[in-house]
């Protein structure tokens, strides 16, 4: 699901409460700040650090790595999750891999 509009008429709150009223049905819900490809790339890094992954913690050789390995790792998990981009102004930046 993709929500956009213009800034400032409450996309990241109802986003929230999506996350909140359905967080019973995903095993993670992970928030990634894209509005720089600098907090993009620590949004994926932290995830990649917070899941129990040997496959997935042995890929960190770089920003680019962090994020392919880490998309690659939640598309062939078995769990339900929900991963939220914030302040994604163009979605071509979310499509390195």
């Amino acid at each position: 699901m993709t929500i956009t509009d213009l800034g400032g008429i409450g996309k990241t709150q109802l986003a929230l409460r999506y996350a909140y009223d359905y967080r019973e049905a995903f095993h993670a819900i992970f928030w990634i700040n894209a509005g720089s490809q600098t907090k993009l790339s620590e949004g994926f890094s932290a995830i990649s650090r917070c899941v129990s992954s040997r496959s997935l913690a042995e890929h960190h050789y770089g920003h680019t790595i962090d994020i392919c390995k880490t998309l690659h790792w939640l598309s062939t998990t078995k769990k339900s999750w929900l991963l939220v981009f914030d302040n994604a102004d163009d979605p071509r930046d979310l499509s390195q891999c």
